[in-house]
């Protein structure tokens, strides 16, 4: 589980816990979920600190991204 919050223009994220979810047939983006999934198993999820919509960060890292989307560490 990813908690956001949004202060200003600025987005902070961290992982909260692990869940799962029953999908709905062609809801999901599964290449997103594979991307999720890969990153934490490699144990790199407890990096995120930030969320970016639309534009790519300046700086940090980007650990995962999807359209319009950047989960970073700094």
């Amino acid at each position: 589980m990813l908690l956001v919050l949004r202060h200003g223009d600025d987005y902070f994220a961290s992982v909260t816990g692990h869940c799962g979810f029953i999908g709905c047939v062609g809801s999901a983006n599964t290449q997103a979920s594979d991307k999720l999934a890969a990153l934490f198993r490699a144990g790199m999820a407890n990096k995120i600190t930030r969320l970016y919509l639309s534009k790519p960060p300046k700086q940090g890292n980007i650990l995962l991204s999807g359209s319009g989307w950047y989960l970073c560490s700094e």
